[in-house]
């Protein structure tokens, strides 16, 4: 029997800046629905408080 998985589709990320290097989306933990992103966003805030953390596609980066 085989079996399918769904590849993550979202990313919650966290925005880093680096000196002297490029700015970047750090990836988090991926997501195969907005909605399961959207209800962990507020933890991974919460733990990074003064960090930009959003949703992001997972493939593209583009925030969503």
């Amino acid at each position: 029997m085989a079996t399918t998985t769904e590849q993550p589709r979202y990313a919650v990320a966290r925005w880093d800046t680096e000196p002297n290097g490029p700015d970047i989306w750090t990836r988090l933990s991926w997501f195969s629905t907005y909605e399961a992103a959207d209800s962990a966003l507020d933890r991974w805030a919460d733990r990074y408080p003064n960090a930009w953390v959003d949703i992001i596609d997972a493939n593209t980066g583009e925030v969503v």
